[in-house]
C-alpha cells in the first residue's frame, strides 16, 4: 500500500512541476563590473561584463 502511495505522490509532483509556463523576457540588462581588490594598487582592477 505505500509503496503505490508514494508513486501515485511521484507521477502527481512529476506532472504539476511539468504543467508551469515559462515567462516571457521583458529585458535584457548588461553591466560592467569594476573592483579594486588592493586598495594600494589602484590601477589595476578588476573589470568583468556581465550579461
Amino acid at each position: 500500500m505505500k509503496k503505490i502511495l508514494t508513486t501515485l505522490i511521484a507521477i502527481s509532483l512529476a506532472t504539476l512541476s511539468f504543467a508551469q509556463n515559462q515567462d516571457k523576457v521583458l529585458a535584457r540588462v548588461s553591466y560592467s563590473f569594476t573592483h579594486a581588490r588592493d586598495t594600494t594598487q589602484r590601477n589595476d582592477p578588476i573589470q568583468k561584463t556581465c550579461y
